[in-house]
């Protein structure tokens, strides 16, 4: 019986730890990050590259309308479906081969 009740707050506390990419970010705090992370998240975007995209603080990207992309300010939060971007060096490096 003492078993499951020692194992119970174990338990609860794992389950409500935060996952890897939830980083606390502010100002002169330094922070961690376990690199992009893709899929639907509220993340601060970093930059914008027109026509329609946006970077999230973590590296991955979020593809807008262009109504959207245009009310998109860096240094705001957005909720979006981030993805992985592409890496350009590899695909050219293939392209060429």
């Amino acid at each position: 019986m003492r078993s499951p009740l020692l194992f119970l707050p174990l338990l609860l506390a794992s389950a409500c730890s935060p996952r890897a990419d939830q980083v606390f970010a502010a100002p002169g705090l330094v922070t961690g990050s376990s690199g992009a992370q893709s899929g639907y998240a509220i993340k601060l975007v970093q930059g914008k590259e027109p026509p329609s995209t946006v970077v999230g603080d973590d590296g991955s990207i979020c593809r807008l309308t262009t109504e959207r992309f245009a009310r998109v300010k860096p240094g705001k939060w957005l909720a979006c479906e981030w993805t992985i971007a592409p890496d350009s060096a590899a695909s050219d490096g293939e392209a060429g081969a």
